[in-house]
């Protein structure tokens, strides 16, 4: 019964119950918060723990959350899609960058179809003014939406390798914008990709 009672008394304190424990002290109090990270840097987590609890995971719950949605099942709905449409967009292997636009375009992407479904629900209730405020904010959404999968559609783009293929006396150069078929060895005119197209 002895080494029993030994077991429990050096038994080490529960991980989760103590960052679980933390949270709500550490959110105001500045030495409970440098508690909680030494706990988290001991156990090899604290980067674990930024890299999901970032700006992107607040946004996403803030609008999960908004427009009075008290549907729990489908809150949970709306966060899977989301996390299906992230990791689709993502692919593989994301660099740094390509994950931060990954964000940024799933953020866009729910929040354009939240703008579009209070239109939808009020369209017979507002009044012009709160008509032409809601067109203004889904207009406002989509253009950031737009702008996101622009961003990284050049992203991915500039990271395309160029090719060269040498077929004989002609050279084919894939380049980033144009494919040009050029003389090499003396024909006049000819020129490669990139010198003087």
């Amino acid at each position: 019964m002895k080494p029993k009672a030994i077991a429990q008394a050096t038994k080490p304190p529960d991980f989760k119950a103590q960052i679980t424990a933390l949270i709500p002290l550490a959110r105001t109090d500045e030495k409970a918060a440098a508690q909680f990270w030494q706990i988290l840097e001991a156990n090899g987590t604290a980067e674990k723990f930024v890299r999901t609890e970032g700006p992107a995971e607040k946004a996403e719950r803030s609008l999960l959350g908004a427009y009075g949605r008290t549907d729990v099942l489908g809150k949970q709905m709306d966060a899977r899609r989301l996390a299906i449409l992230r990791c689709d967009l993502a692919g593989p292997n994301p660099t740094p960058l390509e994950v931060l636009l990954v964000e940024r375009i799933a953020l866009c992407w729910y929040h354009v179809h939240l703008c579009e479904t209070a239109v939808a629900q009020n369209a017979g209730i507002m009044s012009l003014a709160q008509a032409a405020y809601q067109d203004k904010r889904l207009n406002s959404a989509h253009k950031r939406y737009l702008s996101a999968i622009k961003a990284l559609a050049q992203v991915r783009k500039l990271q395309l390798p160029s090719v060269q293929v040498n077929i004989g006396e002609k050279q084919v150069n894939i380049g980033e914008k144009q494919v040009n078929i050029a003389q090499v060895n003396g024909s006049p005119g000819g020129h490669p990709i990139g010198a003087g197209t």
